[in-house]
């Protein structure tokens, strides 16, 4: 999912959360 793949890169990007895989993507640590 891009999405997954962009936050990766990105942690603070505004899309963080977008999708439930990025919630679990963009925990703090």
């Amino acid at each position: 999912d891009f999405i997954e793949y962009y936050n990766q890169r990105r942690p603070h990007t505004a899309l963080k959360g977008a999708s439930p895989a990025s919630r679990v993507t963009n925990q703090p640590g």
